[in-house]
């Protein structure tokens, strides 16, 4: 039998893979946007909202006032959500993560160890205006630079008075979602401070255009990574049978008719 061939070509996921090839050998974490704001932790872009204002004062009046805004809203959501939980946390540091996954404005920055899980979160959403996925380098794999780590480390610290620059946690799995993403969250000592000026030359962005999002996703969902598989719940499941149905096999459908690889332009 003849051997197959089959013509290559630079297609927008190519050329994300390419950029993260840059990254080999380092332990970097990612995570995806569209929306340049989501790089101020959910809780600093609330209470900034609170005020009417946007993110930017970092003096010490308004990191006062922010400290105050977050205790009051988390310590309102432990006294509740203790009757909720599958699980209940063990300590500050679970809460908070559990906080965050949930969906509280949390002082947290989700990010992921998989470039996949980051690109996907990058380029779902709206299709209409570019997204990007951050790279944050920590060094060589298997450098501890800046990770917080061992039960005896969170028992004594809680994550509301942390006061160093900027560190990577990632507190024990208690919920499904946390595992399946890959997650682990940055925290910073002053939470109003942009991350771009904390992290320095460590911190790298890659652009998706507008017009090439949906091709990634479409990529994306044919190696496995959806909203089904990352939510792990019937939420996950739903929103990836809507978007399959009105946006995937549709796509798929015209570009099989025009004689184009599915999801391909």
């Amino acid at each position: 039998m003849a051997g197959m061939t089959q013509e290559t070509r630079s297609t927008p996921y190519k050329r994300f893979l390419d950029w993260i090839d840059t990254y080999k050998g380092r332990s970097v974490l990612y995570r995806g946007i569209d929306d340049r704001r989501q790089m101020w932790p959910a809780a600093v872009r609330s209470f900034f909202c609170s005020q009417g204002d946007e993110p930017g004062a970092a003096d010490a009046e308004s990191l006062r006032r922010f400290r105050r805004y977050e205790a009051r809203m988390f310590e309102s959501f432990k006294r509740e959500a203790v009757l909720l939980a599958d699980r209940v946390p063990a300590d500050d540091w679970q809460w908070l993560a559990l906080a965050q996954h949930f969906g509280l404005p949390t002082r947290l920055l989700d990010w992921s160890r998989s470039p996949l899980v980051g690109i996907y979160f990058a380029v779902t959403g709206d299709a209409r205006r570019p997204a990007w996925i951050y790279a944050y380098d920590w060094g060589p794999i298997g450098n501890d630079d800046g990770l917080l780590l061992g039960p005896d480390w969170y028992s004594e610290r809680p994550p509301l008075e942390f006061d160093g620059d900027i560190a990577r946690i990632a507190p024990p799995i208690i919920e499904a979602r946390m595992a399946a993403q890959e997650g682990i969250f940055t925290i910073q000592g002053n939470p109003l401070q942009d991350v771009h000026e904390v992290a320095g030359g460590r911190l790298r962005f890659y652009e998706v255009p507008a017009r090439d999002r949906g091709e990634i996703q479409a990529d994306l969902y044919r190696l496995g990574i959806s909203a089904a598989a990352l939510f792990r719940d019937l939420a996950g499941l739903a929103e990836t049978q809507r978007w399959v149905s009105e946006t995937y096999v549709p796509q798929a459908s015209r570009g099989s008719r025009d004689g184009n690889v599915p999801g391909h332009a």
